[in-house]
């Protein structure tokens, strides 16, 4: 059986991993993470398909691995997973494969070697050991025994041998027991408590019968008040639509509207007032008017006429007073010509030789003389025409109504008409001012009028709408609805109150049919008792009479029923734990417990009786089945393969029948078994056992090793000697597919990887 082809399309990292044509040993190399326990993994489950879980750490990637594995088997070539499992060509199991031929982890152990070694000889000899031990168990467990053939004490058998050990002491006490009751005549006792239980079960009845009429009554009761509920809430359904808030608002629409026509009477008295007012207002300003228009004809005149002559008489006041100083001068300039005058008249005819001289002077004196008088005719002139201004002034005030006898008399006087010109003209303003307010005041009000006619009328349509939606005319009639409702709410309210009365309920319910139908099942339950408190009070006082008399026999029979109640104690909890409770109250339920002990511990010990016999006929086939695996061992080269690998330092391999475990011996005769050996020869052995014991499955058939880095616990020398030994197994026609990720391997295996008796492969 050999591996002549692997291909993996997929299988978790692994995608397109091909190993065509692989020798007889392949060195499969790769650092950690590169997929070489998934390679092993992948062919394991090609050969095995579903069956493949059974190696230990597999199955961590959930879909299987796609791809093949090709096998030539018995001068045929078939590729898997297409041709099934491996077993349906190979007379193999999954177990015996995996133990065998693949090194999984880095261990070389078989786990399990008594039940592998078993399967090892059922394989080649037919036998089956381990079913053989399995039945032993199997009649053991049955029986409750242990190894040694006692009967066990553990939680798996239910503590047999403490129990049978009760049950044989309780049985002694049962017996003393009942030998005691004969003697006390507790048995009539007994026959006089049973009396007074039937009695206490009839009273206690009639309790029961008492109560389930009142349970009826109250569903009667609760019924009957449903119903008139029911009625009352339809009723109030139709009312649910009338409320206080409405009524409320409706209420305060009336309001509304009696205050805003209240308001609008107020308006129009104010109204006939406010006119009235205005009447008078407008008469006064007539008036007024007439007086202003009087004043403004005399200010306009005055403005037009007198008060610009009067600024002009005042400025020539002012101008003539400006020269009052010039006058003086002007007077004795006029004098000092005149007199020069003379001067030059007499110097002309006193000395006429200068004549010109005299001329000169006599025109300049002649002509200051003129200037100087000139001013004072001027300013003569200017005071008449003064005079005669001022004249006219008083003349044009006089018409006007305004007399005095100097200009200030004449001030006074304008200002007086001045004063009452605008002190009629304010008064015409302020009646003007009053009118114009009282006319606004007029179209608020109007204004007003009019929003609140419109507020009316919103009002009156709101109040309509409202009694059709209600159907009802005014408001005192949605007042009695209201009213009626309230009534309603009221009943309803006390009928709830009394249904959690009835029924004994904290909470209020909304719907009260589900506690009906809870006592509905009492509707027809005692229909001929009448329930009342006396008959209950009657019967449970007659019942409290039994019920003495019963504890008075009951105290005469504690004693008894204290080791009744102890026993019934040690046999449900002790004997018989969870099983149907067995009652132990009385002297015949003694008598029946005492018959069912007997069986019991009977029946246990013909059941170990039973299950000696066939343990020793199965101890010696199983003697049988350990001398053959025994022989399997010392009939395969085991021996032989063991002294090569480890260069003839141990002599024999041998499997020890005693202990069921394998045992070396080294050359100093030293006895040792597998687990006192170090890791590196551990691992020879086990390489051993599955080179023998494969050559013994496959009937001296070479076959394939799958080892994922198998000797990592050897040290160098022995590593050396493990790898020389698969060469050899090589040679001898094993197919050897060694992974691993140590260099130190690689380094020893180089020369024939040189050579190519060594297939690498690089992963």
């Amino acid at each position: 059986m050999k591996i002549t082809g692997v291909q993996i399309d997929d299988y978790g990292p692994l995608q397109g991993w091909e190993l065509s044509q692989p020798g007889g040993f392949n060195l499969l190399f790769g650092h950690n993470e590169t997929g070489k326990t998934l390679l092993v993994e992948a062919i394991w489950r090609f050969l095995w398909g579903r069956q493949g879980k059974i190696m230990p750490g597999t199955g961590r990637i959930d879909q299987p691995p796609r791809g093949f594995i090709r096998l030539q088997i018995a001068g045929s070539e078939v590729r898997f997973p297409d041709g099934g499992a491996l077993d349906s060509r190979v007379e193999l199991t999954p177990e015996l494969c995996r133990d065998t031929f693949f090194v999984h982890n880095s261990d070389l152990s078989i786990p399990g070697e008594e039940t592998y070694y078993n399967q090892i000889t059922s394989r080649l000899t037919g036998l089956r050991s381990g079913e053989i031990e399995k039945i032993r168990e199997q009649v053991r467990r049955q029986a409750g025994l242990t190894p040694g053939l006692n009967f066990k004490n553990d939680e798996g058998s239910g503590y047999l041998k403490s129990r049978l050990e009760q049950g044989q002491a309780t049985l002694d006490q049962i017996r003393k027991l009942l030998a005691r009751a004969e003697e006390e005549g507790w048995d009539d006792l007994e026959r006089q408590l049973t009396e007074l239980w039937e009695q206490i079960r009839l009273q206690e009845e009639k309790l029961k019968s008492l109560e389930q009429a009142r349970l009826r009554e109250k569903y009667e009761q609760g019924l009957e008040t449903a119903r008139q509920l029911k009625i009352l809430q339809e009723k109030l359904q139709d009312l649910n639509n009338f409320s206080e808030e409405e009524f409320t608002d409706w209420k305060n629409l009336d309001l509304e509207q009696d205050n805003l026509l209240r308001q609008q009477k107020k308006l129009d008295e104010q109204k006939k007032e406010f006119k009235q007012k205005e009447t008078e207002k407008k008469k006064d300003l007539e008036q007024v008017e007439i007086e202003f228009q009087k004043t403004d004809e005399v200010i306009k005149a005055l403005e037009q006429k007198v008060l610009p002559d009067l600024r002009d008489l005042e400025r020539q006041e002012e101008e003539l007073q400006d020269t009052e100083r010039t006058r003086a001068l002007y007077r004795v300039t006029g004098m000092g010509t005149l007199g020069g005058l003379i001067v030059v008249l007499g110097g002309v005819f006193i000395r006429p030789e200068f004549n010109l001289l005299w001329l000169l002077a006599g025109g300049i004196f002649l002509g200051l003389g003129l200037f100087s008088w000139l001013q004072l005719y001027a300013r003569a002139r200017l005071a008449g025409r003064m005079q005669a201004g001022e004249q006219q002034i008083k003349n044009q005030l006089l018409a006007l109504g305004i007399s005095g006898q100097n200009r200030a008399e004449l001030r006074r006087g304008i200002k007086e008409q001045q004063d009452r010109h605008q002190s009629w003209k304010k008064r015409r303003d302020d009646l003007r001012e009053q009118i114009r307010v009282l006319e606004g005041q007029e179209e608020d009000r109007e204004k007003n009028r009019l929003e609140q006619e419109e507020t009316i009328q919103e009002i009156q349509e709101k109040i309509k709408d409202l009694a059709r939606a209600k159907r009802v005319e005014n408001l005192e009639q949605y007042r009695a609805k209201l009213e009626e409702k309230r009534e309603i709410e009221t009943e309803i309210t006390n009928l709830k109150y009394r249904l959690q009365n009835i029924f004994q309920v904290q909470e209020e319910m909304e719907d009260w049919q589900p506690l009906l139908q809870k006592y509905e099942d009492y509707r027809d339950q005692a229909l001929g008792e009448k329930y009342s408190l006396e008959k209950v009070e009657s019967c449970q006082e007659e019942l409290q009479n039994s019920q003495d008399r019963k504890t008075d026999l009951e105290k005469k029979l504690v004693h008894f029923q204290s080791e009744l109640n102890d026993l019934e104690r040690i046999i449900n909890n002790d004997i018989f734990p969870g099983g149907e409770y067995i009652l132990c109250s009385s002297g015949a339920d003694l008598q029946a417990v005492e018959s069912m002990l007997q069986d019991f511990i009977k029946e246990k010990k013909e059941q170990k009786k039973q299950a000696e016999i066939i343990l020793d006929i199965f101890s010696e086939i199983r003697e049988e089945e350990e001398e053959k695996i025994a022989a399997i061992f010392s009939d395969s080269s085991l021996t032989e393969i063991f002294q090569e690998i480890t260069g003839g330092f141990y002599r024999e391999v041998r499997y020890d029948r005693e202990n069921s475990t394998i045992v070396v011996e080294n050359r100093e005769g030293k006895t040792l078994t597998a687990q006192q050996l170090s890791g590196g020869t551990f691992d020879q052995l086990y390489l051993a056992i599955r080179v023998a014991l494969g050559e013994k499955i496959l009937q001296q058939e070479p076959g394939f090793f799958v080892l994922d880095d198998p000797f990592i616990k050897a040290d160098y020398i022995r590593l050396q000697r493990l790898l020389q030994t698969l060469q050899e197994l090589a040679r001898r026609g094993w197919q050897i597919l060694y992974f691993t990720c140590k260099e130190e391997v690689l380094d020893l295996l180089r020369p024939e990887v040189e050579k190519e008796e060594v297939n690498l492969v690089r992963i």
